[in-house]
């Protein structure tokens, strides 16, 4: 889970480097996924699909699951979120990575 943002979140923060900026947006995220109701194990799946290492079978040995349970889980996991069957952007349109920002970060003078 991502370091807890300090500071005042009344006040808008102006962010000094791009880390702070994706770690605050990272906790951001993670906040908002656990208050859908999302579970530690559901929210692990969803780690594991995000980072697409290996083969399917791979992913079942990881979760200790059988396949058709990955699946169902999935489904359950994109209704919570609001995002049925669009895996695309479950995993690219809402997850804060430098390398998949469009824009380069501008620090404030």
């Amino acid at each position: 889970s991502p370091a807890p943002v300090t500071g005042f979140l009344e006040v808008p923060p102006i962010f000094n480097s791009p880390k702070r900026l994706m770690n605050c947006m990272d906790h951001l995220m993670h906040r908002e996924i656990l208050a859908c109701g999302v579970s530690l194990a559901q929210l692990r799946l969803l780690q594991e699909v995000y980072r697409g290492r290996g083969r399917f079978s791979a992913l079942c040995g990881r979760l200790n699951t059988q396949e058709k349970q990955i699946w169902q889980d999935k489904y359950r996991l994109l209704v919570k979120l609001g995002m049925r069957n669009r895996l695309r952007e479950l995993l690219f349109g809402t997850r804060f990575c430098k390398s998949l920002q469009r824009t380069p970060f501008i620090a404030p003078q």
